[in-house]
């Protein structure tokens, strides 16, 4: 029983780093992308369906069991970050680090 606890912790809390780096990788993703208001919207807007999924998502559990709904909705997740397209690996490096900007423009010009 210990076990399958602390692997549901373990899976929830890999979820959750998951989750939050890919709320940061968004949020520079969009930064890049769009401007000001239409920015601000979209991600508005993913907040605001998270938090929408989260109520809707309460039927599918107590309907189909919390274990295969876990199981669909990281699916899911995995399913939407990977139908993203690439970043653009200059751009995205010129916001991280100045070290990564530096590095990146070594590497275009050879």
């Amino acid at each position: 029983m210990r076990a399958q606890i602390g692997a549901l912790i373990l899976a929830t809390s890999g979820v959750q780093l998951a989750n939050g780096f890919f709320g940061t990788f968004i949020s520079l993703r969009v930064a890049l992308d769009f401007a000001g208001m239409t920015a601000a919207l979209i991600l508005s807007g993913y907040f605001a369906g998270f938090t929408i999924g989260a109520l809707y998502c309460t039927g599918i559990i107590e309907r189909i069991g919390h274990i295969r709904s876990y199981a669909a909705f990281a699916g899911l997740a995995v399913a939407a970050t990977a139908a993203m397209p690439p970043p653009h690996v200059e751009r995205t490096a010129d916001i991280l680090t100045p070290q990564a900007a530096i590095v990146s423009q070594e590497l275009t010009d050879t």
